[in-house]
């Protein structure tokens, strides 16, 4: 009878916490659609803004982005279901599983909340001037590597961090400035700038441009302003970055397994 009782109150617990683990994973996702739906609604509004301002606002917020999905897995030891290793008994060719991994990794919450914000960016940079084919393939190419560079976040916080870590308040809060607060703030800021952005600012986002971290969403609004150099320059770095960060992925895959 004791065995009984005992069994019934250890199944009414299992079925309360994945009852509280649907709940919480339900409530992330709304969290996540709402979010990904203001920043859309944010960056179409910039169609009317001018070049500077959105330049400014689409250059910073990529970087923090592709920053936010490189460190973010190692900040808070993220535990990766697409990791090399859970499918090495599957026999996949060492060659062909860095693809087949991203574009599994294509179906997750995050990189979809990641395209619908790069169709965003890229509907922005057409209506500003930048011809269509151009804004699709560096827009292409920015999705591209941020994704990868996630994959590479995620691959390296497997290989240096194998245990599993608690995800830290101070760790979660960072990457929560980086992600979504400093984009957020930048483009709060830019509503007050009346067109002209402070000096320093542009500063900032003329050396960011010219960086892995954005030069391919600079490329898009080089065509705007007729910057012919700063068109070619960022976009060498953007094709290079790409290749590097391939490059990084497939080695890292190799090494997991």
């Amino acid at each position: 009878m004791a065995a009984h009782v005992l069994r019934l109150r250890a199944a009414l617990l299992i079925g309360s916490l994945r009852g509280e683990r649907r709940v919480r994973t339900l409530v992330m996702l709304a969290v996540v659609v709402v979010l990904t739906a203001v920043v859309c609604a944010a960056v179409l509004s910039l169609d009317d803004a001018p070049v500077a301002v959105a330049r400014t606002v689409i250059v910073l917020g990529s970087a923090a982005l592709l920053l936010g999905f490189l460190v973010g897995p190692i900040l808070v030891g993220a535990v990766d279901q697409l990791d090399p290793r859970r499918f090495a008994v599957f026999g996949v060719d060492e060659r062909q599983m860095p693809w087949i991994l991203n574009l599994a990794s294509c179906g997750s919450v995050p990189i979809l909340a990641l395209i619908a914000v790069n169709i965003s960016v890229c509907i922005v940079a057409i209506r500003l001037g930048a011809p269509w084919f151009v804004a699709v393939l560096m827009s292409v190419v920015s999705l591209l590597s941020t994704i990868l560079s996630a994959r590479i976040g995620m691959a390296v916080n497997a290989l240096l961090l194998p245990e599993r870590r608690s995800r830290e308040l101070t760790a979660l809060f960072a990457l929560a400035v980086i992600v979504i607060a400093f984009p957020v703030a930048v483009f709060l800021a830019s509503l007050k700038w009346d067109g002209q952005v402070p000096a320093a600012v542009a500063s900032l986002t003329a050396t960011i441009g010219f960086t892995p971290l954005a030069a391919s969403s600079r490329f898009l609004f080089s065509f705007a302003t007729n910057d012919v150099a700063g068109n070619w320059i960022s976009g060498i770095v953007a094709l290079v970055t790409i290749l590097v960060l391939c490059v990084a992925w497939s080695w890292l895959v190799r090494r997991l397994l």
